[in-house]
């Protein structure tokens, strides 16, 4: 089966219309800015990246 992978199944209701603003665009925010993500990711060494953290 082709990725990726969708679950039609209705759990809830959408009270409000913002909710449906392109911005609010649940298949743009976790599939395709996830996936862009999860690509540049696996892209890098974890072996030789640093920490951006103050303590480390």
């Amino acid at each position: 089966m082709p990725r990726p992978h969708y679950v039609d199944e209705p759990i809830g209701q959408i009270n409000h219309l913002d909710a449906l603003r392109p911005e609010n665009d649940l298949r743009e925010i976790l599939v395709l800015d996830l996936d862009a993500k999860g690509k540049e990711f696996a892209e890098l060494n974890v072996d030789t990246m640093m920490s951006s953290s103050p303590s480390g």
